[in-house]
């Protein structure tokens, strides 16, 4: 009989899911559409961000953030230069970020055209969405981590707060940016 009624428990619980149907993104998820659309960016790094002795330089680009996978993660492609001249930069990313319903919290990875992966955890809060790095990776021969804050307190223009740190060593801004949305 126990057996009967373990059963009839498990199709019940079967059935229930199947009438509510597959999963569908949540608050956590909705919490990130200020960043959706298209962005100008405009923005500095600051005296030795790109390494020592280099100066100011200033950054542009353009930002393009959209809904992927049945709208469960936000998908950014970043078009980037820093710097101007024969010695500017320039990036091409794409950053993925949602909220990992299995684990509750938010994750995001990074790739870029230098063969660079960042996998993060983040977190909202209030308007400030931060993302930072999980374990360390190197950047110009050092142990470094980041961390990307993305405050849309106007979201008409984000605040875009890169931050390094090298060697273990406390975060120091590496690009200060606005998104101006187009």
């Amino acid at each position: 009989m126990n057996r009967t009624l373990s059963l009839l428990a498990v199709l019940s619980l079967s059935s229930l899911a199947a009438a509510e149907g597959p999963p569908k993104p949540g608050p956590e998820v909705k919490a990130l559409a200020p960043l959706v659309g298209s962005f100008a960016m405009k923005g500095h790094a600051p005296a030795g961000a790109l390494g020592p002795g280099t100066p100011e330089m200033p950054s542009t680009g353009k930002v393009v953030c959209g809904w992927t996978l049945d709208n469960f993660w936000l998908s950014c492609e970043v078009d980037e230069t820093i710097g101007t001249g024969k010695d500017a930069w320039k990036m091409h990313i794409r950053f993925l970020a949602g909220w990992d319903r299995e684990s509750s919290a938010y994750r995001a990875v990074g790739l870029d055209n230098t063969g660079t992966s960042t996998y993060f955890s983040g977190k909202l809060e209030g308007t400030a969405f931060t993302v930072e790095a999980l374990g360390n990776y190197n950047w110009q021969g050092k142990p470094a981590k980041e961390k990307l804050t993305f405050d849309f307190t106007d979201p008409k223009s984000i605040r875009f707060d890169h931050q390094m740190s090298y060697s273990g060593a406390p975060y120091a801004p590496f690009e200060q940016a606005a998104l101006v949305r187009r």
